[in-house]
């Protein structure tokens, strides 16, 4: 009984999963209208106004709080490639734009930790 009880309260529920994709498309859709998604130069452009940077900044963080509680469940897989994309791409606005936003120091060892998990799930 207690085992169940246990595995019901750590185990991610369906709602994570769904806020996680509903996080990860609010996210991916600031380059919907990017052509090329590996362009700096546009990417760079896009994202000049700071609204618009700010609200980037904050779906980047709310799709990292639902990636994490969801992880390291293979369901988030299909999410992990956007995430280092879009981590990337913060960093990248950030030095250009002189941003003084936190640091991703924290965001950095969690997609260590996601290379990691890979690896170690490959070799086996």
């Amino acid at each position: 009984m207690k085992k169940t009880i246990l595995k019901a309260v750590l185990e991610p529920t369906e709602k994570e999963f769904e806020e996680l994709r509903l996080r990860h498309l609010d996210v991916i859709s600031f380059f919907r209208d990017i052509p090329d998604r590996e362009s700096d130069d546009a990417i760079i452009e896009k994202f000049e106004p700071v609204n618009v940077r700010d609200e980037f900044e904050y779906a980047f963080k709310m799709f990292s709080k639902s990636l994490e509680a969801v992880l390291p469940r293979k369901e988030a897989d299909p999410y992990i490639d956007d995430y280092k994309y879009t981590g990337k791409k913060l960093l990248m606005i950030r030095n250009n734009y002189g941003g003084v936003g936190q640091s991703l120091r924290e965001y950095g060892k969690k997609v260590q930790q996601l290379i990691d998990d890979y690896n170690r799930r490959d070799c086996r």
